[in-house]
């Protein structure tokens, strides 16, 4: 029963962790976005209602747009730096097990394909750039498509690299416990031909 209790809590421990992370990075978002709004000199109410979710209706004192532009660079930028990182890991898992004679493939091209992710978003990101296509969340459209902004493209930077990281590491753990049940098993299979070897010449020899 004792086992029990404490594999639930570390269970709930578990979760927890990514819970608090998506409930801090949602936040930041919440936290920027009004921010902006401020010194974009729009007049931010306290009930978000008063307005419909619609920026037009807002008071505004100076029209600014495209102000935040940059943050599609930023964000490309560090995608591809996340994307590099992964890559690596991607290589430095095949190489492991590659030095020791275990061909797990599959697993790294699978994961070369899973990281491609990063590549393209960050192919995404550099085109919203374009502030003929694209505006800022903080802007009104009219018409235009709505730029991905920072804290929301680290928000799905951290998501997705945590569940790459997870990824990785389940592969390993996975990879490394073959690997040591087939060296068990030829230490055993080595094990008894030396024994049926040695009663053979023992045999023999009486």
């Amino acid at each position: 029963m004792h086992s029990g209790v404490i594999a639930i809590l570390f269970t709930a421990m578990y979760f927890s962790v990514p819970v608090f992370v998506i409930s801090v990075l949602a936040l930041l978002n919440i936290c920027i976005y009004l921010k902006r709004l401020e010194k974009n000199n729009f007049e931010v109410p306290d009930n978000k209602r008063a307005y419909d979710n619609d920026l037009s209706k807002l008071p505004r004192t100076e029209a600014v747009e495209n102000k935040y532009a940059g943050d599609s660079r930023l964000g490309g930028l560090i995608s591809l730096a996340v994307y590099a990182v992964f890559v690596t890991l991607d290589i430095f898992y095949q190489v492991k097990w590659v030095a020791v004679e275990e061909d797990f493939t599959f697993f790294f091209v699978l994961f070369m394909i899973m990281h491609l992710f990063f590549l393209i978003f960050a192919v995404i990101l550099f085109r919203q750039g374009n502030t003929a296509d694209y505006v800022d969340n903080t802007d009104i459209a009219w018409g235009r498509k709505v730029r991905i902004p920072i804290a929301k493209t680290i928000s799905i930077l951290v998501i997705t690299s945590i569940i790459a990281v997870f990824g990785l590491k389940l592969a390993d753990t996975m990879t490394d416990y073959m690997h040591k049940s087939r060296q068990q098993k030829s230490v055993k299979v080595i094990s008894v031909l030396s024994e049926r070897a040695l009663a053979d010449v023992s045999d023999r020899l009486i």
